[in-house]
C-alpha cells in the first residue's frame, strides 16, 4: 500500500475533493475527523486543553468549545503551536494504527487529508505523492465570509494567514486539483488523479519489504524456540 497526501487551504475546497474521492471507493483518512475523536469529552486530550488554555474552553456540558478555541489560538501563533503539541501525537497514534489495518486489508493506496502536510512536514517522509487542492486567495475570503458570516474582516484573514499559501503549496505538489472555476470542472480532475494513483504500483515494493520482514522475524522466532528447547533438553 501506498500513501497519497492530499492538502489545501482553508475555503480551497478540499472537504469537496476528499467527498469525491470516497464516492469513487477510495479510502481517505481525514485528519479532521480524527482531530474531533481525540478531543472528545472523556479523551486525554481534552483534558491537557482544559488544563492549558483553562475551563473557559469547555462548554457546560463538558465538551470543546471549538469556535471559542478557535478565536484563541488563530489569534496567538504560539498558543496555535502549543494546542498542537498536545493534540497531533493523539491523532496519528490512532491514525497509524488505522493505516496499518488498512494495509492488512490488501489496500493498494490510501489518501490521508492532511490540512497542514506542508506546514508540519510530520508524514512527508512517508507518502509517496501529494495532491493541493488550490483556488485564488480572493476566493477562500469569500467562501469563509459566506459561510462564517459571524467572522469579522480580521479573522478570516487571521485563519488563511495561519497555513502556507495556496501558491507554495501548490508548488510542493506532485498533482494539483484546481477549484477556481464551476463545480462540474472537479469531478475529471479527480477522476484523472484516481487513474494515475490505479496504474502506480508502489504497493507492491512495500509489500514484498512488509513480507520480508515478517518472515525474517518468524524465522528468528522459530530459531530461539529451537534454541531454548534444546538448551531445556
Amino acid at each position: 500500500m501506498f500513501l497519497v497526501g492530499l492538502t489545501g487551504g482553508i475555503g480551497s475546497g478540499k472537504s469537496t475533493v476528499t467527498s469525491l474521492l470516497r464516492n469513487h471507493a477510495v479510502t481517505v483518512f481525514d485528519l479532521d475527523e480524527y482531530a474531533r475523536l481525540v478531543v472528545q469529552r472523556g479523551e486525554p486530550a481534552l483534558t491537557q486543553i482544559a488544563k492549558l488554555f483553562g475551563p473557559d474552553v469547555l462548554l457546560p456540558d463538558g465538551n470543546l468549545d471549538r469556535p471559542k478555541l478557535g478565536k484563541i489560538i488563530f489569534a496567538d501563533e504560539s498558543k496555535r503551536k502549543s494546542l498542537n503539541a498536545i493534540v497531533h501525537p493523539a491523532i496519528y497514534r490512532r491514525l497509524y494504527f488505522d493505516l496499518f489495518v488498512c494495509f492488512l486489508k490488501g489496500k493498494q493506496f490510501a489518501v490521508l487529508d492532511v490540512p497542514l502536510l506542508f506546514e508540519t512536514k510530520r508524514i512527508l517522509s512517508i507518502l509517496n505523492c501529494t495532491i493541493v487542492v488550490w483556488c485564488r486567495r480572493d476566493q477562500q475570503v469569500e467562501r469563509l465570509k459566506g459561510r462564517n458570516a459571524d467572522w469579522s474582516g480580521e479573522e478570516v484573514e487571521n485563519r488563511i494567514n495561519a497555513q502556507i499559501s495556496l501558491d507554495e503549496k501548490r508548488a510542493y505538489a506532485d498533482h494539483v486539483i484546481l477549484n477556481d472555476g464551476p463545480m462540474e470542472n472537479l469531478l475529471p480532475q479527480v477522476e484523472k488523479v484516481i487513474e494515475v494513483m490505479k496504474k502506480r504500483k508502489s504497493h507492491w515494493k512495500f509489500r514484498l519489504i512488509a513480507i520480508s520482514a515478517v518472515t525474517g522475524l518468524c524465522l528468528i522466532t522459530y530459531t530461539a524456540l529451537n534454541y531454548v528447547r534444546n538448551w531445556a533438553l
